[in-house]
């Protein structure tokens, strides 16, 4: 078999391509561009890529081609049905960063609930050691213990976050954005009223017909006062210039964003007037990329690929 690894660069360093290149004669690209990705699949039977673009045109002269592998569980960037019509095979992977976008979340929310930026510059600045007093506290924060912690969007990283926000003895709400998830574990809730009465607000959704804008400034507008509002699932379900407006004037406790609308992010993104405020974190879309998890994304490749080999396919689409 034939590999190719159409844009390794997007996995980043530290992680071993082995399990895959072990089961056939596998070329490693670190990135392709659209202009490049004809010449290069032309003779492969098996492709693993991320981002890369495959429909009719980039596929027309991969004659030989039988798998495409996705390093990730999104496919809105391959054009499935021409791929069935092609009997060409399509895998992605899914659960491989529950624990690690899990554990960027929780650090989102206590470096915003703690007002940990404050505290290091006051401290970098070298304000603390003109100080007289041993402590400083002119920026209030608050114990996590008692408050509500609401989760929209009930999947497999929505229930990690609550296990940890009640691991802090918070009280946990949650919207089923698909309406259909009940969970025993915490309270169901809705929408208006998750808004309305959570201190911190985490999202855990995908962006479909149902999430897009979901919040927007009408839902922002009904939140507590000085919430911690984080987003680490899609950029699309925030209104960005509703929310840009609102940092300005002093909604929120903390905002953070893992996940913008188009990354990277563009010169003209309303979160440019926002992104060095002193409220904000927003990371580059890195929540689900600890190293474990970078490579139990190859890990599980190899064993889709295994597996179609073995006529025995896993996580097909």
């Amino acid at each position: 078999m034939k590999i190719a690894i159409l844009d390794a660069k997007s996995l980043g360093e530290g992680i071993s391509l082995e399990p895959i290149g072990r089961l056939g004669e596998c070329i490693v690209y670190p990135q392709t561009l659209e202009m490049e990705i004809e010449e290069r699949i032309k003779d492969s039977d098996i492709l693993v890529l991320n981002k890369v673009p495959m429909n009719k045109e980039t596929l027309k002269n991969a004659k030989k081609l039988k798998l495409i592998c996705m390093t990730g569980t999104g496919t809105n960037h391959i054009d499935v049905a021409y791929c069935r019509s092609r009997n060409i095979a399509v895998t992605n992977v899914k659960g491989y960063c529950t624990d690690s976008v899990a554990q960027h979340t929780l650090s989102m929310v206590l470096y915003l609930f703690g007002h940990m930026g404050f505290y290091r510059e006051y401290t970098a600045s070298g304000a603390y050691i003109e100080d007289h007093a041993f402590s400083h506290y002119s920026t209030k924060f608050s114990e996590l213990k008692g408050k509500q912690w609401g989760i929209i969007g009930l999947g497999e990283i929505g229930k990690a976050v609550g296990r940890l926000a009640k691991a802090f003895e918070c009280s946990v709400v949650y919207y089923s954005t698909s309406e259909k998830n009940d969970d025993g574990e915490f309270e169901r809730t809705t929408l208006e009223g998750l808004a309305s009465q959570s201190d911190i607000i985490t999202i855990h959704a995908p962006a479909n017909e149902r999430t897009i804008g979901m919040v927007d400034g009408k839902l922002m507008d009904s939140m507590k006062d000085g919430v911690v509002l984080v987003n680490t699932g899609r950029g699309l379900i925030i209104n960005e210039k509703d929310l840009a407006d609102r940092v300005l004037a002093g909604k929120f406790g903390g905002v953070g964003l893992d996940v913008i609308d188009g990354e990277p992010m563009a010169k003209t993104s309303p979160l440019t007037a926002i992104m060095d405020h002193p409220n904000v974190l927003i990371t580059p879309h890195v929540a689900w990329a600890a190293i474990e998890a970078r490579q139990r994304v190859i890990d599980e490749v190899a064993l889709n690929i295994q597996a179609f080999i073995d006529k025995k396919p896993r996580n097909m689409l």
